[in-house]
């Protein structure tokens, strides 16, 4: 569960997972928590961080790379590699509290180090604010920089914004959530996620195999969210092979905030004297269930799942409050986020989708390689 601990296996760790892809080997990052730059030390305090530099600068005259077209997604990691130029790179994440993100930001600033760039680094304050992160990816673009990271809030919302990049002759990288369009170069996320609303209702069939009735609730993050919709209706969908599963209420956080989601938990507590399992569809949601129950004193009488793999959830887990998660890989997403932005710009060739991949953590396995290096504070 330490830091230290963790750092100690990322080299051989995640040069593992990279040769298990498709025989490619990589540099693996030396640090979760190293800067890249004075530009991005300060990122995550503000709303709105203006990229350093001069705004009007076109992008680098350099020979773009070529993209590897795939229908389904490789797990092959790209190898960090040194930029040839003094490239402008602009990432504009989901958020900027949530833990998550941190993450996310941890993994772009090892890669940053790694490949010797600097970039910017601005998100919301909260996943609900889609209007926002559209003025704020317009104003990027305004800005003319080689490459941008994009996590969007909203896929539809940003859709005018990409073809705007795309005239301007900017490459764009989706990491998180992905778009339906082909304008994106590259796409790093948890594919996937209709997989993990699926995977949870057999892990509940798993744990009540001969209940006449289980009550379960879901706090899930809001109604627009790909992954939030798609762990959702497959739920739903699952289900219906598990006669003794019993979807109660499903209450929406506005984006996994923690004190909502507990709201929730706590209000189907009180309508539902039966319930038996509560899914947290996310860390906020997950920690904002674990919260309520807490304050509620509740802690040993429901079984929890969750998602993604803060310091919070593990905690739970290894105390037996949470039973597991299906841990995602954010400090990974942003990793490769900057390598393969520096790969093309290098003129190298890079993979259209790449999934870091799920992985599910519970306390019989919370010790090992592969959960801890899912861990973030």
């Amino acid at each position: 569960m330490k830091k230290k601990f963790v750092s100690m296996l990322l080299s051989a760790v995640l040069v593992t997972m990279a040769l298990a892809g498709c025989g490619a080997g990589g540099n693996a990052p030396e640090s979760s928590t190293t800067p890249a730059a004075e530009s991005t030390e300060n990122a995550e305090s503000a709303e709105n961080v203006e990229p350093s530099g001069e705004t009007d600068t076109a992008p680098a005259d350099n020979t773009q790379g070529t993209v590897k077209e795939s229908a389904e997604p490789t797990t092959e990691l790209a190898e960090a590699e040194p930029a040839k130029e003094k490239y402008q790179i602009a990432c504009l994440t989901r958020g900027l509290y949530h833990n998550y993100h941190q993450s996310v930001k941890a993994g772009l600033d090892a890669a940053a180090k790694d490949c010797g760039i600097e970039y910017t680094f601005q998100g919301t304050e909260n996943e609900t604010q889609v209007d926002k992160q559209v003025e704020m990816l317009s104003t990027i673009i305004d800005q003319k920089p080689d490459a941008i990271i994009l996590g969007p809030l909203d896929s539809e919302a940003v859709m005018p914004q990409l073809e705007r990049a795309k005239e301007a002759g900017i490459p764009v990288i989706i990491i998180d959530q992905p778009v339906d369009s082909d304008i994106p170069i590259c796409t790093i996320t948890t594919y996937g996620h209709a997989n993990g609303g699926i995977f949870m209702a057999d892990k509940i069939n798993e744990l009540y195999p001969n209940e006449e009735k289980v009550q379960v609730a879901m706090i899930a993050s809001d109604q627009y969210s790909d992954y939030s919709v798609q762990r959702r209706d497959a739920f739903i969908e699952k289900i219906k092979d598990y006669p003794q599963i019993e979807l109660v209420d499903i209450q929406y956080s506005d984006g996994g905030d923690q004190l909502k989601a507990a709201d929730g938990t706590k209000a189907i507590i009180e309508a539902y004297p039966d319930l038996k399992v509560i899914i947290g569809s996310g860390e906020g949601n997950a920690v904002g269930v674990l919260n309520a129950l807490k304050e509620l004193g509740k802690e040993s009488e429901y079984t929890v799942l969750g998602f993604d793999s803060g310091k919070v959830q593990l905690e739970a887990i290894a105390s037996g409050t949470e039973f597991g998660t299906e841990a995602s890989f954010p400090y990974m997403i942003g990793y490769q986020g900057i390598v393969n932005a520096v790969r093309y710009l290098n003129g190298g060739e890079i993979n259209s989708k790449i999934d870091t991949g799920y992985y599910w953590v519970d306390k019989d396995n919370l010790d090992t390689p592969e959960a801890q290096l899912r861990v973030y504070e």
